[in-house]
């Protein structure tokens, strides 16, 4: 029996296929429970990881913190160790003290007992090789040092907290002006001052390093330009508006046979590299110093063709080539004997007192205007400008015709100054007796 066509089975009876709404509500839920089941476990992994990381922290800290308490227990310890140690330390060196302390009393007893029983033996009418041989075999010392023990020991140079403080002073005012101290100087003083007998200059030197001294060259300090500088200084320029002085200005100077401009034209090569035909300069050469001399109304020097002075140096007539006298001019040069260096290296005080004494002085009196007058020189604080004599007395020799103390001598001038102010000043009828610097 075949099927009848168009008599198909309805789909929504009780035996039918199911409907196509039923259908997605079962995929729906189905893939709903898929994804919960993949976010559960997500979130246990996560879980797990969180877990993982919190032990892990736990566990660092639980490190550093045993880490911590481990440097605590070791500084600790140290601090342990070295307060033993500095106890330990402590105790050395009061033990030390105490056997220095123990030794010294011995020995001052010692010494005691030697010079006693030398000086016994002595009274006894003994020799003195006798008495020395005895104290040494009793002692049981060397002869040598029986015999220094033995000798009148006259100790140490010493000074008293005054008297140091007063040496302090001394040397300190001696500085001030620019002089130099010297142990004999400091012997002069003690012997003047302290009463004793003036002690060798190895005493004064032992005495100047206890108190903290040592020798070195020092710089001579230039004095404030206070008031009294500029009343000094006024008075000059007032003297020599009152034709009674002369103020002269002299400094030194060198040229070295290097010394120019190094700029010039050279040709260059092919690959433009400049071919520099000069020399490279050195510091070492010969130069040539010089030394002159000036004042409002000019250099201090004569009119000659030609070189116009001889040069060299100071010597006396009849002593070798070169030979100098005096000459009417303040210009002085001289070839540099060293090797290298400027002029200060070949000017010394004496050479600069000698270009004074024969060329400025005689440069000085050449000018019929300038003689009779004082000669007031303007110089720098150059250490031979100083004039340090060999005996480091700190004075400047004192040629005739000018004077040279303090570096700015209008001293003797300053009265005739006044003087001719006070009758300017009665001339002009103010009646004014006074002069303000």
């Amino acid at each position: 029996m075949t099927k009848p066509k168009g008599s198909n089975k309805p789909t929504g009876g009780v035996g039918g296929r199911e409907t196509k709404a039923r259908k997605r509500a079962k995929t729906a839920a189905a893939r709903d429970a898929l994804t919960l089941d993949r976010r559960s476990a997500k979130l246990e992994q996560e879980r797990a990881a969180l877990a993982s990381e919190m032990a892990q922290r736990e566990q660092a800290l639980r490190a550093k913190g045993q880490a911590l308490r481990a440097k605590e227990a070791a500084f600790a310890n140290k601090e342990e160790a070295a307060a033993r140690a500095a106890a330990q330390r402590e105790k050395r060196e009061q033990e030390e003290v105490e056997r220095v302390e123990a030794a010294a009393a011995a020995a001052a007893e010692k010494v005691a007992q030697d010079l006693g029983l030398h000086g016994h033996i002595c009274a006894r009418g003994r020799y003195e090789n006798e008495a020395v041989l005895q104290v040494a075999r009793t002692f049981k010392i060397g002869h040598d040092k029986e015999r220094k023990t033995a000798k009148e020991d006259h100790g140490r140079r010493r000074l008293t907290e005054v008297q140091a403080d007063q040496l302090r002073e001394f040397i300190n005012d001696e500085h001030k002006p620019g002089r130099q101290v010297f142990r004999r100087t400091v012997a002069e003083w003690m012997h003047r001052t302290c009463n004793m007998e003036q002690p060798s200059n190895r005493s004064v030197g032992g005495l100047l390093s206890r108190l903290g001294y040592k020798r070195r060259r020092g710089r001579i300090k230039t004095p404030p330009l206070n008031a009294e500088r500029l009343v000094e200084m006024d008075m000059a320029k007032r003297a020599e508006n009152a034709g009674l002085a002369v103020i002269v200005y002299t400094d030194e100077s060198f040229v070295h046979q290097a010394h120019g401009s190094p700029y010039s034209y050279f040709p260059s090569d092919e690959n433009g590299v400049v071919q520099d035909g000069i020399g490279r300069k050195t510091r070492k050469g010969l130069r040539m110093s010089m030394v002159h001399a000036i004042t409002k109304w000019g250099a201090l020097a004569k009119f000659c063709d030609g070189f116009p002075i001889e040069e060299g140096w100071f010597k006396e007539t009849g002593s070798g080539k070169n030979t100098m006298g005096d000459e009417e001019t303040a210009e002085f040069l001289w070839q540099a004997k060293l090797a290298k260096g400027d002029f200060h290296a070949a000017m010394t005080d004496s050479m600069f007192m000698e270009r004074l004494e024969h060329r400025l002085s005689p440069a000085c009196n050449a000018i019929p205007e300038f003689q009779g007058k004082q000669m007031i020189l303007v110089l720098d604080n150059a250490s031979y400008h100083h004039g340090f004599d060999a005996e480091g007395i700190g004075n400047l020799n004192q040629p005739d015709g000018y004077d040279t103390d303090d570096v700015s001598p209008v001293g003797h001038v300053e009265k005739r100054v006044g003087e001719q102010i006070q009758q300017e000043s009665a001339e002009w009828g103010d009646g004014s007796d006074e002069v303000e610097p």
